[in-house]
């Protein structure tokens, strides 16, 4: 292994003794290592002394990921000693619940993680605000696996608070567990306080209810985020057959979003898509890559239709793809005939995009 290794991705899916001496062997060995990322699976307070022998001998580390069960006291200590550290995340899942059972520890005390700037942990919901209230670092990206049953009024007051205490925040992944009282559409009133972070590029929210957007949603978040490049609201619910946002609305996305990049949201399977007639609407995706449906079962099955709607918003020169699928093992009802039928809507929506390519660089010959 070379000594000016910048980048290690470290998969080991070994009992706890082969995954020591694999720390141990590793000490001393990557001087210059800047990134991190590991997955394992064995037990974190086994493994927990030689992991953090070797951390300490890569002084230089600037990003690191772990696995969601290695959130202990003794391993987030060791990272939080690295003097150049700003990016600290667990590995993201979108069913929180699966490790509810384990006790997940995070603090920044004073003098670890000096310099922090993007953070990622799980913890319930109260306990993740407090960690803001006691953090003096100004975070600028904040993802939280929610544990527990939080009210819709705590979610909101993490949020105001997470705008208070992070002025500068670009950056938000909130996995949420079913809230308390609530089995029914996420109330898009919920993401009201984020409208005050003016540099939010990236919002990411998984529930397992729908968050339904409405045109005034849609309208004042483009107001406020006028950076937005990735935007995925509960694609993925675990009922297809709730209501969603209509896909008709995309019209309004794409002007509210000029600069998005990835849009993933949960289309009403009742509501139809809006008129495809326009070549060059005034309303286009000119930035989209990729249009992530999750679970959505194609609007009024009308695969046509929907690919044609599509088509026409998107702009001369690009092919976003078209993702369809459940981001985690949350759904249970997703089926392979629906992924079948979104592959068939991108295929039609890239064809028609050769044809209008070809029709309008034929125009402007003449």
């Amino acid at each position: 292994m070379s000594q000016l290794l910048e980048e290690f991705r470290l998969e080991l899916y070994l009992e706890s003794t082969p995954t020591r001496e694999v720390f141990l062997a590793l000490a001393n060995r990557t001087p210059s290592l800047k990134k991190l990322s590991i997955e394992a699976t064995a037990s974190p307070s086994d493994v927990s002394s030689s992991l953090c022998r070797w951390i300490q001998t890569c002084p230089g580390l600037e990003k690191v990921h772990i696995p969601r069960r290695w959130q202990i006291s003794s391993v987030v200590t060791a990272f939080g000693s690295l003097p150049n550290l700003f990016e600290f995340g667990i590995e993201w899942r979108t069913d929180p619940a699966a490790d509810m059972e384990l006790r997940m520890e995070i603090a920044i005390e004073e003098g670890r993680f000096r310099n922090i700037r993007r953070l990622g942990w799980s913890s319930g919901i109260e306990q993740a605000r407090d960690l803001l209230q006691r953090t003096p670092q100004r975070l600028q990206g904040l993802t939280l696996d929610c544990l527990g049953s939080p009210s819709q009024e705590k979610v909101l007051m993490f949020l105001a608070t997470a705008v208070v205490c992070c002025p500068e925040l670009d950056s938000l992944s909130l996995n949420l567990t079913p809230l308390a009282g609530l089995d029914a559409a996420l109330n898009s009133e919920i993401l009201r306080p984020l409208l005050a972070c003016k540099r939010l590029r990236e919002l990411r929210i998984h529930y397992h209810c729908p968050c339904i957007l409405s045109i005034t949603d849609i309208e004042d978040m483009g107001a406020a985020w006028l950076d937005m490049e990735e935007l995925v609201i509960c694609p993925d619910p675990s009922d297809q057959d709730m209501l969603g946002t209509p896909i008709s609305s995309l019209a309004q996305v794409a002007t509210a979003f000029p600069k998005i990049r990835l849009l993933g949201l949960y289309f009403d399977p009742d509501k139809p898509p809006g008129s495809a007639g326009d070549l060059l609407p005034a309303s286009q995706f000119r930035c989209l890559r990729e249009l992530d449906v999750g679970s959505s079962s194609v609007p009024r099955s009308d695969v046509a239709s929907v690919g044609l709607y599509l088509a026409s918003l998107f702009a001369i020169g690009t092919r976003p793809s078209i993702k369809a699928e459940v981001s985690g093992v949350r759904s249970h009802h997703f089926n392979g005939p629906i992924d079948a039928e979104w592959e068939e809507i991108e295929r039609l929506a890239h064809l028609t995009m050769e044809v209008k390519d070809a029709f309008l660089s034929k125009l402007s010959r003449r």
